[in-house]
């Protein structure tokens, strides 16, 4: 009787190792997941145009661009270059695409078109180890 209840003990004790380790082993895979997953360059290019879009609204962008020493056509004269930009970011209508001939290995260039104009290229480097 005293060698089945050990047997049961260190099967219960082996059972539960099991389940501690396969979960251990689970949530291991879970966050690799969750980080290849949060580096693939179809997120990163829309966490770019995000930025780039809070980046037009705040003024920031302008102000990297040097805005106020654009020449204005006389055709566009009550045009709104800040304006327009913004509203055609905003649009959930972009289209984004892979640069044809953008095959270097360590950066990779999207571009961001609304109806066929160009609004922005995105560059994305490597990083790590390679």
């Amino acid at each position: 009787m005293k060698k089945k209840c050990k047997f049961r003990y260190l099967y219960l004790l082996y059972l539960l190792a099991l389940a501690i380790l396969s979960a251990a082993a689970v949530l291991y895979v879970t966050s690799l997941l969750k980080s290849y997953e949060a580096a693939q360059p179809e997120k990163k290019v829309n966490e770019a145009i995000e930025q780039l879009i809070r980046d037009c609204e705040s003024g920031v962008l302008w102000s990297e661009i040097m805005y106020d020493s654009l020449p204005i056509s006389r055709y566009e004269a009550e045009r709104s270059l800040k304006s327009d930009y913004a509203a055609m970011l905003s649009s959930r209508d972009l289209s984004v695409s892979k640069k044809a001939g953008s095959t270097d290995t360590d950066e990779e260039i999207y571009t961001v078109k609304k109806d066929g104009f160009l609004l922005a290229e995105i560059k994305l480097r490597a990083v790590g180890d390679r």
